[in-house]
């Protein structure tokens, strides 16, 4: 089965920041019947979730160890982060962090609009 890699400027995933990822995996999990799977991203409890094989999108669930306070937020995939960072700072926004390179080649950054809404930004490896 292949996978549709989604168009820049598409939401290609979501992010779950909590302190206690296992009651924001029980909360979410039984709301919505998503599923959790474990494992570690460039040193980070992190885990992948997914909505369900009819209409998928796929997320994820960082445990942020008390370092953050707890959040949601989305992420379209672009491009090319660094410019896409660029052009936040050019249109009024904010770089909270990054660009990052993950462990397996996703390169990412975390934004703030004008207003300070946070949204994050990611390539896939190979794009």
């Amino acid at each position: 089965m292949t996978v549709a890699v989604p168009p820049h400027g598409a939401i290609g995933w979501f992010e779950i920041g909590s302190a206690e990822p296992d009651v924001a995996e029980e909360f979410y999990g039984g709301l919505f019947g998503w599923q959790f799977t474990g494992g570690r991203s460039a040193g980070f409890d992190y885990r992948d979730i997914s909505t369900g094989p009819e209409h998928p999108v796929r997320g994820g669930l960082l445990n942020t160890e008390g370092r953050a306070p707890g959040y949601a937020v989305f992420v379209v995939l672009v491009d090319d982060v660094a410019v896409t960072c660029d052009e936040t700072r050019r249109l009024g926004g904010r770089v909270d962090l990054g660009p990052v390179m993950t462990e397996t080649g996703v390169v990412c950054a975390y934004l703030s609009d004008p207003q300070g809404n946070r949204f994050a930004v990611f390539t896939p490896p190979g794009r």
